[in-house]
């Protein structure tokens, strides 16, 4: 594992590379420096933490294992989607839409995923006015609350 910090425009090429939203970021890339859509803005702390060892292990390795049928439909999505989920660190019920979301943008180039922790960015919650957590927001305008599986994830991308 290799870390390293920027400031807001201090790189800008790799701040297009993974289309920078919010600073800070944390952008997972994997050994070949590719950006695969896994981004934290925000602290992954708390409940997030798991939601974030779980990514660098999906990116680094093997990762989880998927069964072929949930593999052809995730590699089927044929149009970008960028999946923001806005989360509280103390939400217990964030990390399953968190990694479902992430598993989603590392099998499929097409998808970004970015977990964005509410508080550290008040802006969002005023935005979407969202009232609870988790909240996915699609391409920036469908938003859902509450749990969901990776199933349903790929119900409301591909509906």
């Amino acid at each position: 594992i290799t870390l390293e910090f920027y400031k807001k425009d201090e790189n800008l090429e790799l701040e297009k590379k993974i289309e920078l939203d919010c600073s800070p970021t944390i952008a997972i890339l994997d050994s070949n420096d590719n950006f695969r859509g896994v981004k934290f803005s925000g602290l992954p702390s708390g409940h997030e933490l798991n939601s974030f060892i779980l990514a660098l292990y999906n990116i680094a390795g093997p990762g989880q294992e998927l069964n072929e049928e949930l593999k052809g439909k995730i590699q089927s999505i044929d149009k970008k989607v960028k999946l923001k989920i806005a989360v509280s660190l103390s939400c217990s019920l964030c990390p399953e839409v968190v990694t479902g979301a992430q598993r989603l943008a590392i099998e499929n180039s097409n998808i970004q995923a970015e977990m964005i922790d509410i508080f550290a960015f008040p802006e969002l919650k005023s935005k979407y006015n969202i009232m609870g957590v988790p909240a996915l927001i699609i391409n920036d305008k469908d938003i859902s609350f509450g749990k969901q599986s990776i199933e349903e994830i790929i119900e409301k991308i591909t509906k």
